[in-house]
């Protein structure tokens, strides 16, 4: 039995009042929502809030799951609200929590220093992966989302366009314009300083 499917009989079972169903649910998919959240706010305090009130909502609504769409991009779009209210109710910008790095970022920093290993590649690796760094912090949230939604959850372009409401032409837009923003980034900090002459 596939993920997926495991999930659609969960939630038929939790459609039927089984709380236990509901609660595998919760724990199956706590962590990676979570991993999620922590991306978006910098709070781990503010980010457990967030999840559970997510894991609330979802249960109040569960009836209206028809299972057009796998239950976590459902899941994941019920915590896309829930972010955008706690952040429009706290007047923050998200940001790219640091030590809660993704996987990607960590093997391209350690492949880098691995393969190359001279002190000069080792700290062109991690000027790189901090210019990244920079750049989803402070580009507007709906590209840094797209992005994160894209290249490290691999969620489909109309998995994004559900959970982000707006058309696939705009994820892709949006998934664009963010990668010119990663790549301006990298092209300015490879450029050479000049010293004083």
């Amino acid at each position: 039995m596939t993920e997926i499917e495991v999930d659609r009989l969960l939630v038929v079972r939790a459609q039927e009042g089984d709380e236990v169903a509901f609660g595998l649910l919760v724990k199956r998919h706590r962590g990676r929502l979570m991993r999620q959240v922590m991306r978006q706010v910098a709070n781990p305090a503010d980010a457990e809030e967030i999840v559970q009130e997510t894991f609330f909502k979802a249960y109040k609504a569960l009836a209206s799951f028809r299972g057009d769409a796998r239950f976590y991009t459902w899941l994941y779009k019920i915590s896309h609200n829930t972010v955008g209210a706690f952040r429009a109710g706290e007047a923050r910008r998200t940001q790219f929590v640091v030590e809660q790095r993704p996987d990607w970022f960590n093997q391209m920093r350690s492949q880098s220093e691995g393969e190359l290993g001279t002190p000069e590649a080792i700290l062109a690796s991690r000027q790189t992966a901090n210019a990244i760094d920079r750049t989803l912090t402070t580009m507007p949230y709906e590209f840094s989302n797209t992005l994160v939604l894209r290249e490290i959850e691999e969620f489909s372009y109309a998995e994004i366009a559900m959970i982000m409401d707006c058309p696939e032409n705009t994820v892709r837009s949006r998934l664009y314009r963010a990668r010119e923003m990663i790549d301006e980034a990298l092209r300015a900090q490879s450029k050479p300083t000049r010293g004083p002459s």
